[in-house]
């Protein structure tokens, strides 16, 4: 994860959620707020976290719970540092349901964690420097119609990868100085 994806979206959906479900009691221990504590996602967390604290024989931090919710989405603990961006947006939609466990997309999103990331593809081909006439015609050579944003999951892949050789092939094909009009 990059410095800007953390503090941008890292760090501000992880206090979002943690708002949402912990507060301190008047000791100064973080406990479960009451619609938090009917949401299996959050008991989890809170079970991983104290067992964490309690093998420490200490309180439970709010980092414990921060890397307790990197268990529950990503499988395995792990440095927010050292996330990938599939494993960042798992954490950002189990933030998402910790903020509102009723959050359709996000219960969708939490339901699917092998699914294809098709926001991102389609953010992708829409950012690949190639003009929209462009996609629509290779979309349509490959798959017979224009319509690239409502191809399948894996269709919709294929056609990244041959954007991205597209892209490559063609700046491999400018010698250096053409690009000012420069004689090679």
């Amino acid at each position: 994860m990059t410095t800007n994806q953390q503090r941008r979206l890292y760090f501000p959906a992880w206090s979002r959620a943690f708002k949402a479900a912990w507060q301190k009691d008047l000791t100064g221990n973080l406990i479960l707020t009451e619609p938090a504590a009917a949401h299996e996602l959050a008991c989890r967390i809170n079970g991983l976290a104290r067992a964490k604290a309690g093998r420490a024989a200490r309180a439970m931090t709010v980092d414990d719970l921060r890397h307790a919710s990197h268990l529950v989405a990503c499988g395995r603990s792990c440095s927010s540092k050292d996330l990938n961006n599939h494993q960042l947006d798992r954490l950002l939609v189990l933030f998402a349901l910790m903020v509102d466990p009723d959050d359709l997309t996000a219960v969708m999103a939490w339901g699917n964690p092998n699914g294809p990331d098709v926001p991102r593809m389609i953010w992708s081909i829409g950012h690949c420097g190639f003009s929209e006439s462009y996609i629509e015609t290779v979309c349509a050579g490959k798959f017979g119609h224009v319509q690239w944003r409502n191809l399948d999951p894996r269709k919709l892949q294929e056609l990244v990868m041959t954007l991205k050789n597209r892209r490559r092939s063609k700046e491999a094909a400018v010698p250096v100085g053409a690009e000012n009009n420069e004689p090679f």
